[in-house]
């Protein structure tokens, strides 16, 4: 599996990113590290489509880091099921958990469906996300005809870590 390097944007050290494969389906997701000097780089894979917990296409990753400690999380979107899975950021990039983004009638809010991407912050933001903030994209959105974003509470996907 052959991966392509995003940055992360977060606390993170300026030499670990994480990204997603580059076949045309985006069947896997990687980790990895650029040592200090030119030409050096290592991938691991994480997960791959059909041999663990990702359904085609996986769109979206991004790293969120510990509020406590200097390890973090993967979350991986797959747009095929709406689903996002989280996994260790440390090797052996451990599965943790599966989850989605549901509809609320009572702020009408239609579900997440087909993510492109996904982005997240562990910082406090106010008293609207006091654990930082996840955000979506839906590309389904039930009632408009534009795609929108989806903000949830850090601390409702991922704990109180």
């Amino acid at each position: 599996m052959t991966c392509r390097r995003r940055r992360s944007r977060r606390r993170a050290p300026p030499t670990t990113w994480a990204g997603t494969s580059t076949s045309p389906r985006r069947t896997g997701v990687c980790t990895g590290t650029r040592p200090l000097r030119p030409g050096g780089t290592s991938r691991t894979a994480v997960d791959v489509v059909g041999a663990g917990h990702l359904v085609a296409d996986v769109e979206g990753v991004t790293i969120a880091r510990d509020r406590t400690s200097s390890s973090g999380h993967l979350i991986v979107s797959c747009q095929g099921n709406h689903t996002f899975q989280v996994y260790d950021l440390a090797a052996p990039h451990t599965w943790r958990k599966q989850f989605t983004v549901a509809g609320s009638s009572a702020n009408g809010t239609d579900a997440v469906t087909s993510s492109d991407g996904v982005d997240v912050t562990r910082a406090a933001l106010g008293t609207t996300f006091p654990q930082g903030v996840f955000v979506t994209h839906d590309a389904a959105n039930t009632g408009g005809q534009m795609s929108n974003f989806k903000l949830v509470d850090a601390g409702d996907v991922l704990g109180d870590y």
